[in-house]
């Protein structure tokens, strides 16, 4: 409750009751004295006042200290996640490099799950290759190549029978010289 100040008209904030604790939570997760002030239907000095007290300071500190050790420990489990779910990610894949993933809505969907993961987990795409037999695959033979997956996957044919053929003859162009 609050007590009068003495010698001063204001009142001195010594425990807070609901909206107290709303207003300085609004204020913990950054809202300006003036967004608190419309939402919740209190005066910005009364707002000004209560962030000053020491309860009131108390109370944010312990707002903020629960939401950082909050963020913290969701950031360390989805780490943990990322780490434990890494090794499966490239099995997978191994089986698109090898041949061996179905050609199916499922199998490109756990292909491109399983990219999106290492690469959240620290194992970013190669951007270029260096001392290979041709340069990386460009835009428009990514888009290609795309096409032929998805045809296969509509028809029911695996991956392993589209690459084991040539996708298309190479121009003189296309051939290093």
């Amino acid at each position: 409750m609050s007590r009068p100040a003495s010698g001063n008209r204001k009142t001195v904030i010594t425990f807070l009751n609901d909206i107290h604790r709303e207003v300085l939570r609004r204020l913990a997760l950054g809202q300006s004295l003036r967004q608190v002030s419309e939402c919740v239907g209190v005066s910005t000095a009364t707002i000004s006042r209560l962030r000053c007290s020491p309860c009131g300071i108390e109370f944010i500190e312990r707002v903020q200290s629960g939401r950082d050790d909050c963020a913290h420990d969701a950031v360390k489990t989805v780490a943990e996640e990322l780490d434990a779910t890494a090794p499966e990610a490239m099995e997978v894949l191994k089986l698109a490099v090898r041949g061996n993933l179905k050609a199916d809505r499922h199998g490109c969907l756990r292909l491109r799950a399983s990219m999106a993961l290492l690469d959240r987990a620290g194992f970013p795409k190669a951007h270029r290759i260096e001392n290979g037999p041709k340069p990386p695959v460009d835009a428009k033979k990514l888009a290609e190549i795309e096409e032929i997956v998805r045809k296969a996957a509509l028809e029911g044919r695996e991956i392993r029978e589209v690459i084991d053929g040539p996708l298309e003859e190479e121009s003189p162009e296309d051939t290093p010289g």
